[in-house]
Parts: C-alpha cells; structure tokens; sequence
C-alpha cells in the first residue's frame, strides 16, 4: 500500500508517468522501493502505537552508498473494517491517471503482478486504510540505521524508532520536488 501511495504521489506531482513507473524497483523485491538517476527512495507503512517504529528488511535497505540522496519515506495508516480506501481501490485509482500512457498503463501491470497483485484476489482486501501522517527523512551520515557488519554476522533485520529520525526530517515538497526532477527527462 504504501508503495502505491508514494507511486501516486508522484504522479499527482506532475511526474512524467513512464519515469514513475519505471522508478519502481520495490515489486521486483530490489533493496530499495524507488530509485532513479541516482535518487533513492525507500518507503514503509506504519500502523504502530506510540513509539512508531518501521522494519527494516536487511543492512542494505538504508545504504545510501552510491546514491545522490536517499529518503526515508514513512506513512501511519489506521486501518478500518469499513470505509477508508482499500488497496483495490488504490489499483484502480492509479490505473485511471495512467489511462493513455499506454507504456506506463502496462509496465504498471507488470508491476503489480511482479509484486503478487491479481485482480482475482480482489475480495481479499476488503481493509480500508486512512493516512494518518506522512513523513520523509534524509538518509545521510548519523541517520539511526545499520550498514556494515562485522565479519560472521548476516540476515539481519531490525525495528527503526521513527522518533529517532526527527533530526532527518526534511520538507515533502522539497524532496519530491528533487526526485521528480531526476525524471524529466523520461
């Protein structure tokens, strides 16, 4: 979910539609969710109690090694039994903005199988979600996060305090502004 909330913000952005889509590396399971031209952007869903807290996957997920900038992106949802928007409804909300950009409209669906999205399984995701909160932090030198190991330690995971990052925190217009501007030229 909060993959395509990120997705659809860029579009709604003014994103050129093939460069978002062709941003999105998190369905083909790469270690960061959105990347391009150098720009790195990964996301995570909340649904916690205070403290928040987002898991992170593996020691690479908040590697900033070889990229321009990176962004933490984290949504708090409340999730509902009825009411709030449900993840088909999010599918379709952004198949309807792609409608005729035919190359993003089938990368889009490719996508989505990639990441285990059948419309079969539509009555599965009957959750509706609200946005409680959105926050974006800059990955950079002093982030709280895990990036090199020592030898014989591996297949880590760990829960990242999103209190910890509010020194990070950096505007959601500036950064989108800034990763946007990696694509146009797509």
């Amino acid at each position: 979910m909060g993959e395509l909330l990120w997705f659809r913000l860029l579009l709604s952005h003014n994103m050129n539609p093939l460069s978002a889509i062709e941003s999105w590396k998190g369905c083909s399971k790469n270690y960061h969710d959105f990347e391009l031209n150098g720009k790195v952007v990964e996301v995570k869903t909340t649904m916690t109690k205070e403290p928040r807290r987002v898991h992170i996957n593996n020691e690479r997920q908040l590697d900033d090694l070889g990229s321009e900038c990176f962004y933490l992106y984290v949504l708090t949802l409340h999730a509902m039994d009825s009411g709030g928007q449900t993840l088909p409804d999010l599918v379709n909300e952004i198949r309807d903005i792609l409608k005729g950009h035919s190359s993003a409209e089938n990368l889009y669906e490719m996508a989505l199988k990639d990441a285990g999205y059948l419309d079969i399984h539509v009555s599965s995701y009957n959750t509706g979600y609200i946005q409680k909160r959105q926050e974006i932090f800059e990955v950079k030198e002093g982030f709280p996060r895990i990036t090199n190991l020592p030898k014989g330690i591996g297949n880590i995971s760990y829960s990242l305090i999103i209190s910890a990052c509010a020194d990070f925190e950096v505007d959601l217009e500036m950064a989108l502004s800034n990763f946007i501007g990696a694509g146009t030229n797509g």
